[in-house]
């Protein structure tokens, strides 16, 4: 049985080669399959996935809830460099910390200072009006004090009601200074004895230096201005 070194040489021979074939060597190599200069197919593979992934269309941005999502709407419909700067400061306006100036304090001022120019003299005049309502009490209690006194002794007291309260059990406001007590005659005039009868004008100040006149004969609490005999 031919060897395989002469079936090689023998076919060498036919066809003419000016070499000794691979087929010839010592060593008997196992011919590889042709590399193709093509693309790999991991290569190719890949250019496909890149090529699909490009042809997909782009996907809509979902808009982020909040404000911000909502100036990047509104700013869509500005120039790009316009757009940009906007944004800059908003958020600026957003990050630094807030303050007032200086015109805004001195408008609070102003404003403060004419409320204060109202309401003070408001509260003043109440405060009056409540020191006068003290001291027109207190000339009724003190004509209510006359008349008991009256009743026991057939004459009416004078004299200084405040110095002499326990005479009568007087308990002046805290805020009426002084109260007295004159006699009068049935015409209205000062009775200069000790022991009137016909009737009696007490005259209370209060502490806003306005003086009521309680006068018996008249018919009682007179207006403001109006002084004893």
């Amino acid at each position: 049985m031919p060897t395989a070194l002469a079936v090689c040489m023998a076919h060498s021979h036919l066809i003419g080669a000016l070499k000794t074939p691979a087929c010839c060597s010592d060593e008997i190599h196992v011919q590889e399959p042709p590399v193709s200069k093509s693309t790999p197919v991991v290569r190719r593979g890949r250019n496909a996935r890149e090529l699909t992934e490009s042809a997909r269309l782009p996907e809509p941005e979902t808009p982020r809830s909040g404000r911000a999502g909502n100036d990047e709407v509104r700013l869509g419909f500005l120039p790009p460099e316009r757009g940009i700067m906007v944004a800059r400061i908003r958020k600026a306006m957003t990050e630094r910390e807030e303050g007032f100036t200086l015109i805004e304090l001195l408008v609070v001022i102003i404003i403060i200072g004419i409320l204060a120019a109202i309401a003070i003299p408001v509260f003043l005049n109440q405060r009056q009006k409540g020191y006068d309502a003290q001291a027109k009490s207190d000339a009724r209690n003190l004509a209510t004090l006359e008349e008991t006194y009256m009743t026991d002794y057939n004459q009416y007291w004078t004299g200084d009601a405040v110095a002499n309260a326990s005479v009568l059990g007087f308990k002046k406001s805290s805020n009426v200074t002084t109260a007295t007590i004159e006699g009068l005659k049935s015409d209205g005039t000062v009775d200069s004895s000790t022991n009137p009868t016909a009737g009696y004008c007490i005259a209370v100040t209060s502490s806003s230096g306005n003086t009521w006149a309680y006068n018996s004969v008249a018919g009682g609490l007179q207006a403001k201005g109006v002084a004893c005999p």
